[in-house]
């Protein structure tokens, strides 16, 4: 009698692991597609009001189907969603200190090294400067405020 109800609570021990796989791989397909697809959305949303998003021989516009920043004839491929992102999250409020906190609640959505901040600005002045924008890369300010960054995009100082 006790090999019986042995054999059978392993048989339901082994039909529940097998469900248990099952549903465990179609959640895992099913994240794998959303996750598709937000980014897809991501890439398709339009830009925070604050950004001028028509061409603009005084403002620079982000391009999110190539992935670039243009400005007066100039455009530097970002690369990465995360350089795009953070660019346009310190554009949506110039001339304003954004907490680098802020910064990684709101573009990496996770929490991360303050380092991590500083390289990617690090890097994405380098490109800017690389395709000609270095008056894109000296707008991102890090040093007004300490643990802030912004972007101070004078228009009044630029040559017509």
């Amino acid at each position: 009698m006790q090999d019986s109800k042995h054999l059978q609570i392993y048989e339901n021990l082994k039909r529940l692991a097998h469900n248990h796989s099952l549903t465990m791989s179609l959640l895992e397909e099913s994240i794998s597609l959303l996750q598709a697809e937000f980014e897809k959305l991501e890439r398709s949303q339009t830009l925070p009001l604050a950004v001028p998003t028509a061409p603009s021989h005084n403002w620079p516009v982000i391009d999110r189907n190539t992935m670039c920043i243009v400005f007066r004839g100039k455009q530097c491929h970002l690369g990465t969603t995360l350089m795009l992102r953070f660019i346009e999250r310190l554009m949506s409020q110039p001339n304003r200190c954004i907490s680098i906190n802020e910064l990684l609640r709101d573009v990496w959505k996770d929490d991360r090294e303050v380092s991590t901040v500083r390289s990617l600005v690090k890097e994405l002045r380098s490109r800017l400067r690389a395709a000609g924008l270095e008056i894109i890369s000296n707008a991102i300010d890090g040093h007004r405020a300490s643990g802030h960054y912004g972007f101070f995009f004078d228009r009044s100082r630029l040559k017509v």
